[in-house]
């Protein structure tokens, strides 16, 4: 009997368990990359998080997001509190009343409201793709459920942010949190996803990085789309602070946590500091550098791998294979010193923002009328475009992402109206000629398999899809997902595989399903169109939205 087992995140940990757990022998495993690479991930100190926000939904007037709070209470105070300060905003929550929980998603939905402040019992089956922001005001339990939370924003392909107020007391408490009484084996693991939920809070390198690799995903060393990334960075060599902090710990004889090691190297007079560490040579080695920057230096020396935090409640300082090579000098600790200076990145066309706001305006009115979510009219992709590259023939909206025949005839018309007076009233010349094809590139999935090389073997041979799920005795979907890989990878044509009018259907359809997702283009398409036509046409749309070719 076939058995296919889902997951939408899951570590390394995770995904071997559940192979343990089901008895799955050598089974075909499908991991797509995790990289959301138009999410810019960032984390702000907690203190004094609620003007913070106010300053970051500013920057976001009139676009949608979500904020999450970890009580329910939290949530309607939040959203209260935001009411009063000008924004649209609802709070969200299991303990809602149902009419009222459903009445509020349908206004954020409909973007009738900009705001929804939720507990994590909003997102699941939410595909609202205009989504610009995801914001935690509180720390979430794991990197799986922050990964998931912040991926609500920008599935449009949109650029979005993903923002973190941070706070190393909220590490303690939501590992009290995810304690569970009798079973120790689980609340070890709970509380060490916390710990590592802890470490993206106080990274000072790549934070997409730190992400992938928590997946088990290769990623570079600079994203240039984190908060660190983005940062004007220089290096310092701090080399001597970090050999004094090794040393300290060694003589603590690693048994305590970074708040002692601290005080010990600044010869605090704490009552906590034990009478024969402050007879030590090493006591109050570091004074007169302030107690941020060693705080700094430690953060760093973890970050680095030259120490490691212990496992349980209370993390002591431990050193590391590598803090061997730092004490003798093998080694340099280089920090970050980051400034709020960021990035221009050359080349981008700017767009026009009173347009924008105007075609939002115009796509909210359609989808009244229609009676669906904005976002199934057009993406916020496809309105900046329009207010980029200002299509002024009907002839040039097909150039424009999401304008299949379909939209075109029902849209472009009305669309263009408005871009056309925009342009009148300010003397602005189209600039569609500029719209040269644009290859988005996606990650590839994880890796090439044998039994992947075995179906394009036989379809090489002349097989059919069908015929190769026969002879393999597996489904033609699982034929089709092989095939898909190398489909989105280039290495094979779309058209070897389904003729191309049944392709111009299929990628009509896809491109004006919400986010581009199987289930609506299904739906829209029915019965005459299977969902392994439907998977491959969009591996090839991933593969080169833009050259993507078909013959009429």
């Amino acid at each position: 009997m076939p058995i296919i087992a889902l997951t939408a995140t899951a570590d390394g940990i995770t995904r071997r368990d559940v192979l343990e757990k089901l008895a799955l022998h050598n089974p075909a495993t499908f991991i797509s990359s995790f990289n959301r690479a138009n999410i810019n991930y960032a984390v702000e100190p907690k203190k004094r998080s609620f003007e913070s926000l106010i300053n970051f939904l500013k920057k976001h007037n009139d676009e949608s997001g979500i904020i999450y709070c970890l009580s329910r209470a939290g949530t309607e105070t939040l959203a209260a509190e935001l009411k009063i300060r000008g924004f649209e905003a609802l709070a969200y929550h299991a303990g809602l009343d149902r009419e009222i929980r459903s009445r509020n998603q349908e206004l954020f939905i409909r973007d009738e409201v900009k705001i929804i402040v939720a507990t994590i019992a909003f997102g699941m089956g939410i595909d609202k793709s205009n989504v610009r922001f995801v914001v935690h005001m509180d720390l979430p339990k794991n990197i799986e459920s922050y990964y998931q939370e912040t991926g609500r924003a920008g599935r449009d392909g949109v650029d979005s942010e993903a923002l973190l107020f941070y706070s190393h007391d909220d590490v303690g408490k939501m590992k009290r949190f995810v304690e569970i009484k009798g079973n120790v084996e689980q609340t070890a693991l709970n509380q060490k996803k916390v710990e590592q939920m802890g470490i993206y809070g106080e990274l000072r390198s790549c934070r997409r990085k730190f992400l992938l690799n928590y997946f088990d995903e290769a990623a570079g060393d600079r994203c240039h789309n984190c908060d660190v990334c983005l940062a004007d960075q220089h290096r310092v060599d701090m080399t001597e602070l970090g050999q004094k902090v090794l040393s300290a710990i060694t003589r603590l004889e690693e048994r305590f946590g970074a708040g002692y090691v601290m005080d010990f190297l600044l010869g605090s007079n704490n009552a906590r500091i034990q009478e024969n560490h402050k007879a030590m040579k090493t006591f109050g080695i570091g004074k007169g550098v302030p107690k941020s920057t060693w705080n700094t230096i430690i953060k760093e020396l973890l970050d680095q791998g030259y120490l490691q935090r212990s496992e349980g409640f209370y993390q002591l300082l431990k050193l590391t294979f590598r803090s061997a090579a730092l004490l003798r000098g093998d080694d340099k600790l280089m920090v970050v010193s980051i400034n709020d200076k960021i990035e221009v990145h050359e080349g981008q066309l700017e767009y026009e923002l009173p347009l924008f706001r105007e075609l939002k305006e115009l796509r909210r009115r359609l989808a009244s009328i229609d009676n669906v979510p904005p976002y199934i009219i057009l993406s916020d992709a496809s309105l900046l475009e329009l207010a980029t590259y200002l299509p002024l023939e009907v002839q040039d909206f097909n150039k424009i992402t999401g304008f299949g025949e379909v939209k075109v005839k029902k849209y472009a018309e009305p669309f263009g109206e408005v871009i056309n007076q925009y342009c009148k009233e300010r003397g602005i010349n189209t600039k569609i000629q500029l719209l040269a094809p644009k290859v988005i590139k996606k990650e590839r999935p994880i890796r090439d398999t044998d039994t992947k090389q075995h179906s394009l073997a036989l379809l090489r041979k002349g097989h059919s899809i069908e015929q190769i799920g026969g002879l393999r005795k597996m489904t033609t979907s699982t034929i089709a997902g092989h095939l898909a890989f190398y489909v989105q990878n280039g290495q094979l044509n779309i058209n070897e595989l389904l003729n191309s009018s049944r392709i111009k259907v299929i990628r009509e359809a896809i491109l004006s399903a919400p986010g581009n997702a199987l289930t609506p283009a299904k739906q829209l398409l029915g019965d005459n169109y299977s969902f392994h036509e439907i998977a491959l046409v969009k591996a090839a749309i991933e593969y080169s939205r833009n050259e993507f070719v078909t013959t009429a």
